[in-house]
């Protein structure tokens, strides 16, 4: 359950840009449109197309453009496309013919195409931006720069589109900090305008110029300290120079002020559930979705969160909304599926899996049905499910493996689960994840060296897992004498997942180990405070126990003990520390 929700997490946060920049065109007046690019399917202005008395001669052309572009012969296409716009005058075509003068590279035929564009009455804007990136492409920077002072000299209540194409036009360049100093200069013309501060801002961010963009977007806020695309760009800007706690206070200032902005709000929520805080991410996406309740990205998100927090109520009310909203999502129902097995309802679990047909799900479905199959009818019945499963890849060979040595060893025949996993290794060798499960299993079966051998390979595989570090970290500061080095280990791991629960568990067993109870008991305590699992609260009693918190002690055990009476670990501790 842990990896399958940080996995999902993960693909929430990455799926939805949390560190993108809004475009210049994301300006608050709808007025800006893509300029006259060479790539696909810009926006024109609507000039009337004229009326077009077909010949043989353009036909000819026309098809000849068509002919020549396919066979490779782009300068014969182009000359054929040059004559069908000067004949035609139809806007289409002659932005046609300028993209195919791009293409070529043929700046004075792009330029020559601009004159007609102008002659055939197209927006003088639209026309000037063509220009500027004909000449841009020829090299001719100071020229380019020229048309847009002009343009915005002459046209001051379309500042903002032209700023806004101007940074759109310098970003698209292959080197965009080439242009930050002309795109200063331009913007420095106009100190009092927003627009052109943003799109400076867009084009720093494009050139990986974080100090520029840094200092542009301060201005725009300075000028408008309640615009929230640019409050996002200032956000993301904090992000990127590893500012994170500032990044929040500032969210959350701006957030106060302007409760509205949910753009924000929902950044900075992902950026939260990506770095841990789970709590603080919840309470904004519970914002937003107050101001968005039938958006089903969000209620999906929040659903994964809540999970995270073990709040499966709440989480299955979310994710039968979005199941509501999207009925052929069955990845909706894993995790419905998820909830109910984590609620101890598995014959609800089985249904919600035995609903998925999406092949990309299926085989992962039929597993858990098996795990559910454990709880309610036994291992045995578990253990038929798994072996009626055919594995379409080596992936789903060793989830089923892996799975089969889950069974095993919940029914403590761990002899036979590691001979499982040993001969899986023998034909799949090297396998990550197979090798972590021996590892485990010879830790359970105090198989030292075998536990230590297999981690270590597991490492110098994965050099970042972290839970590899944290299973051989835990093992030696609890079967060994070997504090140093084990605190060494969990400390690489903490670096790598800093708010991983079971980490910071181990982090507190090693340091009650070394003698240091507070810091033991600190990082327990936290570690508590993000899962409620009962092998972190035997290990926070013990500490507590040792500290003379007795009482304390004995409620955390008594409580741990009504969720999972079973747990290995608590019950040795009751057994060695008898607080009766």
């Amino acid at each position: 359950m842990r990896a399958e929700l940080s996995a999902a997490l993960l693909s929430m946060v990455s799926g939805c840009a949390v560190l993108g920049l809004p475009s210049p065109g994301a300006a608050e007046s709808p007025a800006t449109e893509p300029v006259a690019q060479t790539n696909d399917a810009p926006a024109i202005e609507q000039v009337p197309r004229p009326e077009i008395d077909l010949d043989a001669d353009l036909v000819f052309d026309f098809l000849l453009a068509d002919i020549a572009e396919r066979r490779g012969r782009p300068d014969v296409s182009l000359d054929a496309s040059i004559r069908v716009a000067e004949r035609t005058r139809d806007p289409i075509v002659v932005l046609d013919a300028f993209r195919s003068a791009m293409r070529a590279g043929a700046v004075d035929q792009a330029l020559a195409v601009t004159d007609l564009m102008a002659e055939i009455g197209d927006d003088p804007i639209h026309v000037g931006f063509a220009r500027v990136q004909a000449l841009l492409l020829g090299g001719r920077d100071e020229e380019a720069a020229a048309i847009i002072e002009t343009l915005l000299a002459e046209n001051p209540d379309q500042r903002e589109r032209i700023f806004n194409n101007t940074g759109e036009v310098f970003a698209q360049q292959s080197d965009p900090g080439v242009y930050l100093g002309a795109m200063e200069s331009l913007v420095d013309a106009y100190p009092d305008d927003k627009y052109g501060y943003f799109a400076l801002a867009y084009t720093a961010n494009r050139a990986r110029d974080f100090d520029v963009l840094g200092r542009a977007i301060t201005r725009v806020l300075e000028l408008d300290p309640d615009w929230e695309e640019a409050a996002i760009v200032r956000y993301v800007h904090l992000v990127q120079v590893n500012r994170a706690a500032d990044a929040g206070e500032f969210a959350d200032a701006f957030l106060e002020r302007n409760p509205q902005a949910v753009a924000l709000a929902e950044r900075h929520a992902r950026l939260l559930a990506a770095s841990g805080d789970m709590e603080g991410a919840l309470e904004h996406f519970e914002h937003i979705l107050r101001e968005m309740p039938d958006n089903g990205d969000l209620i999906f998100a929040t659903a994964l969160v809540r999970m995270q927090l073990q709040q499966w109520a709440g989480a299955e009310k979310l994710l039968k909304r979005h199941l509501k909203l999207n009925p052929r999502s069955d990845e909706t129902r894993m995790h419905l599926g998820s909830v109910a097995s984590s609620r101890e309802r598995y014959d609800d679990a089985i249904d919600w899996y035995g609903q998925v047909t999406d092949d990309a799900l299926a085989f992962e479905a039929q597993r858990r049905i098996a795990m559910a199959l454990n709880e309610t009818e036994g291992p045995e019945a578990a253990l038929e499910h798994l072996r009626g499963l055919v594995p379409a890849s080596v992936d789903e060979e060793v989830e089923l493996l892996l799975t089969q040595e889950q069974v095993l060893r919940s029914m403590d025949r761990l002899g036979e689960a590691f001979e499982l996993i040993d001969a899986a290794l023998q034909e799949i060798p090297d396998n990550g994840g197979l090798l972590y499960a021996r590892a485990l299993l010879a830790a359970e079966m105090s198989l030292l060296s075998r536990h230590e051998s297999d981690i270590r390979r597991v490492i110098e595989l994965e050099p970042e897992n972290a839970h590899a570090y944290n299973a051989l970290g835990y093992t030696l500061a609890d079967q060994t004498d070997r504090y140093d080095e084990a605190l060494e280990l969990i400390s690489r791991a903490l670096e790598l997942s800093p708010n991983d629960p079971f980490i910071l568990d181990s982090m507190g067993w090693v340091k009650f180990r070394l003698g240091s109870l507070g810091e033991a008991e600190e990082y327990l305590r936290r570690a508590l405070s993000i899962r409620q699992d009962a092998e972190i609260a035997a290990h926070l009693g013990e500490v507590l126990w040792t500290s003379g918190v007795r009482d304390e002690a004995r409620s955390l055990w008594e409580e741990a003990l009504q969720t999972d009476p079973d747990n290995r670990t608590l019950l040795d501790t009751l057994k060695r520390l008898d607080p009766r």
